[in-house]
């Protein structure tokens, strides 16, 4: 039989397993830490004068992987979510784990949130400023690229009114977008990269079989009954997905709507675990390679400034 309290205590377990592993950092050399945050439910004991009551707390909470080898160094838990009390926390909990991470330390990781990546106050700067070196960045490019779509989006059909709502005509029609009568569309004509789907997850398969629908200009039957996903404001691929479902319910779209149908496949990034990396396969990789060598030709010019800067406290 399986309970819930079963479970609990098998996840309690396997958490007190990992904690007390030996790590490899105690033997080599950690280079590299990457860290991200999320708002959990915590179940707490409150004393309110002589008697103790079960209440929940959202709490930011931290996990913390070292690299290479990608092994899981622990989890602090910031007093809240500033770049102050998160660089600190992190900070701490290495300090105490293990002080020689910081003297090895090289490279940081992230997503690109502004509290982690703020050029003056941001997590990373403050625990380069804390090391009294630069280190290297590394964000995450799923964020990074659904950046465009949310500002193109925002910008044509009006902002946000909530975490799940929009204001503009196309925003509330993707509320409902699935409950729509697919009709005779439009068909675009794209080019699209041989990626086996058997690898995608749900929403990214979703969005290539409908990119297939709209260049074909045949809608599978099977495909009407799919969720496109979600709709939430952390979640633009989802966004996207309801984007391509309410074009094939419209004859006529609008201009706006086919702005948002080129930018909701174009900008997506799919992810693909290979055995040593990530291959991130863009449909815009000329672009994204000419902003690579801008971007790394800006950091050898600004290399030297930033050193000076670090050290002068600037």
């Amino acid at each position: 039989m399986i309970d819930r309290s079963k479970i609990s205590r098998a996840k309690i377990k396997v958490r007190q397993d990992l904690q007390n592993a030996p790590t490899s950092y105690e033997q080599n050399k950690v280079q590299g830490v990457y860290f991200d945050g999320r708002h959990d439910k915590t179940l707490v004991k409150e004393k309110r004068g002589a008697k103790y009551y079960q209440t929940t707390l959202v709490e930011d909470h931290y996990s913390l992987v070292q690299e290479p080898g990608s092994q899981y160094l622990g989890h602090t838990t910031p007093d809240s979510g500033s770049a102050l009390s998160v660089s600190e926390s992190i900070l701490s909990f290495i300090s105490t784990k293990s002080p020689e991470i910081l003297e090895s330390l090289q490279v940081l990781g992230s997503d690109g949130t502004v509290v982690n990546t703020g050029m003056k106050n941001g997590v990373i700067r403050r625990i380069e400023l804390k090391v009294g070196r630069p280190l290297q960045w590394v964000i995450c490019l799923l964020h990074l690229n659904e950046l465009p779509l949310r500002h193109l989006f925002e910008s044509i059909d009006g902002p946000t009114s909530g975490p799940t709502s929009y204001t503009g005509p196309i925003g509330k029609q993707i509320q409902t977008c699935e409950t729509l009568s697919i009709v005779r569309f439009a068909k675009i004509d794209t080019e699209i990269p041989d990626i086996d789907i058997a690898v995608l997850s749900k929403d990214q398969q979703y969005m290539l079989q409908i990119v297939h629908t709209i260049k074909s200009g045949v809608f599978p039957p099977d495909l009407s009954n799919r969720d496109p996903g979600s709709l939430n404001l952390s979640r633009w691929l989802t966004t996207g997905n309801r984007i391509l479902r309410l074009y094939v319910s419209n004859a006529k779209p609008s201009a706006n709507l086919k702005i948002s149908y080129i930018s909701s496949f174009a900008n997506p990034v799919i992810c693909l675990k290979s055995t040593y990396k990530y291959l991130i396969l863009s449909l815009r990789e000329m672009h994204f390679l000419h902003l690579q060598k801008i971007f790394f030709s800006a950091c050898s010019q600004m290399k030297g400034q930033r050193s000076e800067n670090l050290l002068s406290g600037k």
